[in-house]
């Protein structure tokens, strides 16, 4: 018997985010706090429920993670007046600035307070085929990862050097500020190409095992698909530390078939097992049992600080067609003004 309540919120995607939850964890309550943020999410903002595997004693920590476009009010978002003031601040400072993200840790965990961490991207030109597009120079993007902080410490010589660097070998898409952590981190998500991310890593003097990340790289599941793309999540505390985290996007519907052998590539490699959860990802990317635009998982596997290699499934989904309505809503009020 389900634990979660199936409640449709207003204009959003609850019922089948909830349906999901139920299947990843069926014996486990949805807190109320993370229930009235999931009816109050635009059923156009993309959404994601982060499934972390192979943790102590099977468990499997969910957490919980919302988009904000920046064409759209922030007034459409359950903010408090701090993460408002922090993102309109962003917006009137970067306007070109694509959209932001608030990530909430161990939803099915009660707590008292519970403290998002933030995500910013801050590569203008991110899924666009457009060729002049603004983008941020390495003082902006210092200056985003400042109000992303507000009162948080970070290494500020270690940031301003590593957007630097990583800037002249590639390209630096997201920052965040994991508030939520213990302790406090910074978290860079990068765009490389496959034949230099060895070399980006040994510029910014990377600590990590060379080693692992060979054997890590190795998997055929994780390698590019098209143009030797790679993207590597980063993390910074007092310094660069050994975490790395390599994200494999996305299985969608759009290529079933492929989607499917990706899958089988995951259970041969030990990352699944042919039990409920990999009859969750199944469920999620077929096509007949939803109306919604988009679903899609993304898969990240990465090495900890400890050495041990840990994967993660982001189960996304967005109505794109809504998004879209409401973009062109907006650019014509625009226009009409």
């Amino acid at each position: 018997m389900s634990y979660i309540p199936e409640v449709l919120g207003r204009d959003s995607l609850y019922t089948p985010i909830v349906r999901l939850l139920n299947k990843l964890e069926p014996d486990e309550y949805l807190c109320n706090d993370i229930s009235t943020i999931l009816e109050s999410i635009p059923a156009y903002s993309p959404q994601y429920i982060e499934c972390r595997l192979g943790e102590p004693d099977g468990v499997h920590t969910l957490d919980y993670l919302f988009g904000i476009d920046n064409s759209f009010p922030l007034s459409a978002y359950p903010l408090t007046p701090k993460h408002r003031a922090i993102f309109k601040n962003i917006k009137n400072t970067m306007p070109a600035v694509l959209y932001f993200w608030l990530e909430y840790d161990n939803i099915l965990a009660r707590r008292q307070a519970r403290i998002p961490s933030l995500h910013v991207c801050v590569d203008p030109s991110y899924q666009s085929n457009c060729e002049d597009i603004t983008t941020f120079t390495n003082e902006e993007q210092y200056s985003v990862l400042t109000l992303l902080a507000q009162e948080g410490t970070f290494p500020h010589q270690t940031m301003s050097y590593l957007i630097r660097i990583i800037n002249n070998n590639s390209r630096l898409i997201h920052m965040s500020y994991m508030h939520g952590r213990t302790p406090s981190c910074i978290k860079l998500y990068i765009q490389v190409r496959l034949s230099s991310v060895i070399s980006l890593l040994k510029a910014i003097n990377w600590p990590g095992n060379y080693d692992q990340l060979y054997a890590l790289l190795e998997k055929r599941w994780l390698k590019p698909r098209t143009n030797e793309l790679l993207h590597v999540d980063l993390k910074v505390e007092r310094s660069l530390t050994s975490y790395i985290g390599i994200v494999h996007s996305r299985i969608t519907l759009n290529q079933k078939s492929d989607g499917a052998e990706r899958i089988q590539s995951l259970i041969e490699e030990g990352i699944l097992s042919e039990d409920q959860k990999i009859l969750c990802v199944l469920a999620w990317l077929d096509r007949s049992s939803y109306t919604v635009s988009q679903r899609w998982v993304d898969i990240k596997t990465s090495l900890l600080e400890s050495g041990h290699e840990q994967s993660k499934l982001y189960f996304g989904i967005q109505n794109t067609t809504t998004a879209m309505h409401h973009k062109l809503q907006i650019k014509y009020l625009g226009d009409a003004s």
